[in-house]
């Protein structure tokens, strides 16, 4: 009787960065896309799955952590893209130097990556530096929408209007606040007429001495 082989025994590792991307079950699709993988490689066998759900490509990644922590219990590391483990060619670059000195493999299923031969550190690299370059786009394209909307007169997060905004605006102006609202201004006429929530409008009225009115139905 033929002897078996033992199997080669990786880690496979799946990371989704956004809410966005857990709702559409972008950690199943990866999983899918490995399990497809090995699926015409029976040699490999996945002995722990790692899975980080939104979080960043650099930063807290307790599971990417803990798979590293405990590397040399696995032959290698199996991933669905490459920019699930990094997005910089220097941190990618790391990773396959740091694999490669323990003896370990990188296999990225999307990409035909198999840092096991010199073919792949290539592509590897290559990879690598277009992934960069394609999120150095990206960011590019943010910066110039981010100018364009601010040129146009746009404020770049969240539209505060705060209680402070309103004092500014309203305090050479109190007895005309006050004024308006004894001539019947409601108070979601008088937070419309200055830009503000009516929770701000009632604070700023009720810090310049003005009794609210008891609401009858809609203002």
């Amino acid at each position: 009787m033929a002897q078996d082989i033992k199997k080669l025994e990786f880690a496979a590792y799946m990371r989704v960065s956004t809410e966005q991307q857990k709702t559409d079950n972008t950690i199943e699709n990866q999983r899918r896309a490995i399990e497809g993988f090995l699926s015409y490689h029976d040699e490999i066998e996945i002995v722990k799955w790692y899975g980080d759900n939104g979080v960043s490509a650099f930063k807290d990644r307790p599971d990417y952590d803990l798979m590293m922590k405990n590397i040399d219990k696995y032959d290698g590391i199996i991933i669905a893209k490459l920019s699930r483990i990094g997005r910089r060619t220097a941190q990618l670059l790391d990773i396959v130097k740091m694999l490669n000195e323990k003896r370990k493999q990188l296999i990225v299923v999307n990409d035909n990556i198999d840092t096991t031969n010199a073919q792949g550190t290539f592509f590897f690299t290559i990879l690598a530096a277009f992934n960069e370059y394609e999120a150095s786009l990206i960011r590019e394209r943010m910066s110039e929408g981010r100018k364009k909307y601010t040129d146009n007169g746009g404020v770049l997060g969240r539209k505060r209007k705060m209680l402070e905004d309103i004092r500014d605006r309203t305090r050479p102006k109190d007895k005309e606040l006050i004024d308006l609202y004894n001539t019947g201004y409601g108070l979601a006429r008088l937070a419309n007429l200055y830009g503000v929530s009516r929770n701000t409008m009632r604070t700023k009225l009720l810090e310049i001495g003005i009794t609210l009115r008891k609401p009858r139905g809609f203002e």
